[in-house]
């Protein structure tokens, strides 16, 4: 009698003891499996993000996953939608004033606070004389040969007040080639 009741004091307590580790073990595989399925989601969203912000901008995800990351990445889809229909907008735009700066006969030039020209419309390039001369990165007194127009330049564009001048370019090239 003695060992059947320790017998079953062994078995309730094994069973016990298995009652509460058999279903904690399977507790923590379950947590594991569900981790590990969320964080390779979160991995596939993350390459898909930067996919989308480096190399590929037609890219887009493809929400799937618990509803939390499949709402973040339709809404990251959405965003990644309205970013390229604004820098559609924009290159249409940039293509439009463009061609009406090509248009102009007035000479336009963008030099910036350096004295750097950033770009010159062609009635801008005929005018100082070289058309093919004058390119973005160059300095303006390197085709212009006058220091009061690299000064005018760069005071403009450092305070952003416009001013007229009238300058006799083949005068003041000859100026500077005398000074020189």
């Amino acid at each position: 009698a003695a060992l059947s009741g320790a017998l079953a004091v062994a078995g309730a307590f094994f069973f016990g003891a298995a009652g509460v580790l058999v279903p904690a073990a399977l507790g923590v595989a379950a947590a594991a499996w569900y981790g590990r399925r969320l964080s390779r989601s979160i991995t596939v969203m993350a390459e898909d993000a930067g996919r989308m912000a480096s190399v590929d901008d037609a890219h887009r995800t493809k929400p799937a996953g618990v509803p939390e990351l499949v709402r973040l990445g339709h809404a990251v889809n959405r965003i990644a939608d309205r970013l390229a229909a604004k820098i559609s907008a924009e290159s249409v735009e940039r293509a439009r004033l463009g061609s009406i700066l090509d248009a102009m006969s007035e000479g336009v030039l963008v030099v910036d606070a350096g004295g750097v020209v950033e770009s010159a419309n062609p009635a801008a390039r005929a005018i100082l004389g070289a058309p093919a001369a004058v390119r973005p990165g160059q300095l303006l007194t390197s085709f212009t040969g006058n220091f009061v127009v690299n000064q005018t330049a760069v005071e403009c564009a450092r305070t952003g007040v416009p001013r007229q001048m009238q300058l006799d370019l083949h005068e003041a090239a000859a100026a500077g080639r005398g000074r020189r």
